[in-house]
């Protein structure tokens, strides 16, 4: 004959009844587990509830990292953009001082001729635009 943990027994062998007491509350205990264990995954909305907390919680974390490294990338742009800014205003410095060295001294002296002159071909520019485009439509 078999006892109740499959361990063969003799027919002179009696358990004491503290014997068979603890026996069946070890079975019971483990029974419980048994059982909670397939109530855990028979909760298929529960893991899934579980799953998508911790993915929710992954994809926050790596968006603040994402955050992170675009406020970086954007700071260091923003740098590098002012960089530029400056060193194009000390080129456009430099050219501007080179050109007017070339001008003949008449017109270094004297801006105003300079302006008056800039001023009339913008209107001789502008003029001729327009000629060329009533010309296209008729």
């Amino acid at each position: 004959m078999t006892d109740i943990h499959g361990q063969g027994s003799t027919g002179s062998e009696n358990p004491s009844v503290d014997d068979l007491q603890h026996d069946i509350d070890q079975t019971r205990e483990e029974l419980a587990q048994t059982v909670e264990a397939l109530a855990a995954k028979a909760d298929v909305k529960g893991r899934t509830e579980d799953k998508a907390a911790e993915v929710g919680l992954q994809l926050k974390e790596k968006a603040a990292g994402v955050a992170a490294q675009a406020r970086h990338v954007a700071s260091n742009a923003s740098a590098q953009a002012n960089l530029a800014a400056i060193r194009g205003t000390q080129v456009a410095r430099e050219k501007g001082a080179e050109a007017r060295e070339k001008l003949p001294a008449t017109l270094r002296d004297q801006p105003s001729v300079l302006l008056a002159a800039g001023g009339a071909a913008v209107i001789a520019g502008t003029t001729g635009l327009i000629w060329l485009v009533r010309r296209r439509r008729s």
